[in-house]
């Protein structure tokens, strides 16, 4: 199994290219996720398994400081078949379709955990957030019994790990889930003042519409292809569209979302 470069030489690749801008607050995180390569490095000539007291990588801060970028620079370094990257939204569609087939088993996160283990050895959770009480009683004993079977876990979120599930009733039964998270994950805050994000402005096209009928100007220029009013599969869910076509697609705000005052949303 070879490792590619690591994540410090990556980086340092893409600073010589002027592919990145120097950001000292992300420095932390990235020696972070380099200690975890260099640990699996290590691991892989030894007798010990690949995963064995290596401890997890949370990047929290600001939207636009740069922590999806970091752990899409690490899950790049990794190689094949020892990391699984995974946005959360998706990871937990994923654990509730593998508990629908786990029906009747006694204990169904164990199994599920163990399915994980056999598939990675580092699990890449981009924006762990949870608002639901239900996926939050479950990802305490998931995440339990990930660490019981080795797996790395690193995750970013725009929250502290001591703030997860802290709108939700009865929080106190969520300390322990908690505490496993803080004793298994280094912290990191990503705390920079500089929004990565708006060095792309300049090449992409963003646009602030009030008015349907220049929604409808703006679409038709974007558009190319066949124009339909069909709808959208997006996991098992069919999403009504006010209009779709080969590279866009045109949504009202409700039909995302659920509820909220009505706005337009192109995706392109």
């Amino acid at each position: 199994m070879a490792f590619p470069l690591s994540p410090l030489e990556t980086y340092q690749s893409k600073l010589d290219q002027q592919e990145v801008i120097f950001d000292e607050s992300q420095q932390l995180a990235l020696l972070a996720l380099e200690r975890i390569y260099q640990q699996l490095h290590e691991a892989k000539s030894s007798s010990m398994t690949m995963s064995e007291n290596i401890k997890g990588v949370y990047m929290w801060g600001d939207v636009g400081r740069g922590k999806t970028f970091l752990m899409d620079l690490f899950f790049s370094c990794l190689p094949e078949s020892v990391g699984l990257r995974l946005h959360f939204h998706h990871f937990m569609a994923r654990l509730h379709q593998e508990l629908n087939l786990s029906f009747g088993q006694v204990n169904p996160l164990k199994g599920i955990a163990k399915k994980l283990a056999s598939e990675c050895r580092v699990l890449c959770f981009d924006e762990f957030f949870v608002s639901d009480i239900g996926d939050a009683m479950l990802l305490g004993g998931l995440t339990e019994a990930l660490f019981e079977e080795g797996v790395v876990l690193v995750a970013t979120s725009n929250i502290a790990i001591k703030d997860l599930f802290q709108n939700q009733l009865q929080k106190q039964r969520f300390e322990a889930p908690i505490a496993l998270l803080q004793t298994n994950l280094e912290s990191v805050h990503l705390n920079g003042q500089a929004d990565h994000r708006l060095r792309h402005i300049g090449s992409t096209d963003i646009y602030f519409v009030s008015d349907e009928q220049e929604m409808q100007v703006l679409f038709g220029q974007i558009a190319t292809g066949e124009v339909s009013s069909l709808p959208l599969q997006v996991c098992r869910r069919a999403i009504k569209t006010k209009a779709v076509a080969q590279n866009i697609a045109w949504f009202d705000f409700y039909a995302l979302c659920d509820g909220l005052d009505l706005r337009w949303i192109i995706w392109s």
